[in-house]
């Protein structure tokens, strides 16, 4: 039987089919963003997990796009194409909305610091969170979640040599973590902290050999959300 979409599970489920292929996804991750990979294995969980189908980047032609959209298979209709000579199907609503942000500590594998972009991506992801319209390519947008809420997933990762000592290690990536947390703060993106940090961590650590280099690498889910549906928008967008 399969399971209703709910946002802490799929992205719990996210982490664990991430998990299972560590060694993969920590050696894409030395190579640089992974962030839409991410993205599709995400719409994958949903669909597998929760019989629930997605949109990715979505929205037409000149519109601001939307990483995923989820939405029920049985909310479809089917419309005749322009030449009359067969049907398509298009989703009659869209659920759940989603938008994911990548940061690493590093480009690539490299030791080039990348965490001065955090404030940026952080920011920019607060901005993409905002719904400015009731559709998006064409689809209605009716929000499901009790919050009324765009979620976002803000992927963290942390790549580093065996050039650094361990206790360098563990304050690099401490520092990391809590620029991260303090960087949502600033921004009004609120955070699911009941989760554990076991929960939100894929992978801790994990060995990658490149060449005679030998990396290590992090990577963790933070699912954050920013109320979007208040009268004013609701009213704007109509």
């Amino acid at each position: 039987m399969k399971k209703r979409l709910g946002i802490i599970n799929l992205v719990t489920d996210l982490r664990k089919h991430i998990a299972k292929d560590r060694a993969k996804y920590a050696y894409f991750q030395t190579l640089g963003k992974i962030e839409n990979l991410i993205t599709y294995e995400l719409a994958e969980v949903a669909r597998n997990k929760y019989h629930t189908l997605s949109l990715v980047n979505c929205g037409n032609k000149g519109e601001r796009k939307y990483d995923v959209m989820f939405y029920n298979p049985k909310n479809l209709k089917l419309e005749e194409n322009r030449n009359g000579s067969d049907y398509s199907s298009y989703p009659e609503k869209a659920s759940t909305v989603i938008e994911l942000k990548y940061i690493n500590n590093v480009h690539r594998s490299s030791s080039y610091d990348a965490t001065d972009n955090i404030s940026k991506d952080i920011s920019t992801l607060s901005k993409q969170m905002k719904i400015n319209k009731m559709k998006q390519g064409g689809i209605p947008i009716a929000l499901s979640s009790r919050t009324k809420s765009v979620y976002g997933i803000v992927i963290t990762s942390f790549v580093h040599n065996d050039k650094f000592s361990s206790e360098k290690v563990r304050h690099n990536k401490a520092a990391f973590d809590k620029r991260i947390i303090e960087t949502l703060d600033h921004f009004g993106l609120y955070y699911v902290d009941t989760i554990s940090k076991k929960s939100v961590t894929a992978y801790d650590e994990q060995e990658i050999q490149l060449g005679k280099e030998t990396y290590r690498a992090t990577l963790r889910f933070y699912l954050v959300w920013k109320p979007s549906y208040y009268k004013a928008d609701i009213k704007k967008a109509a």
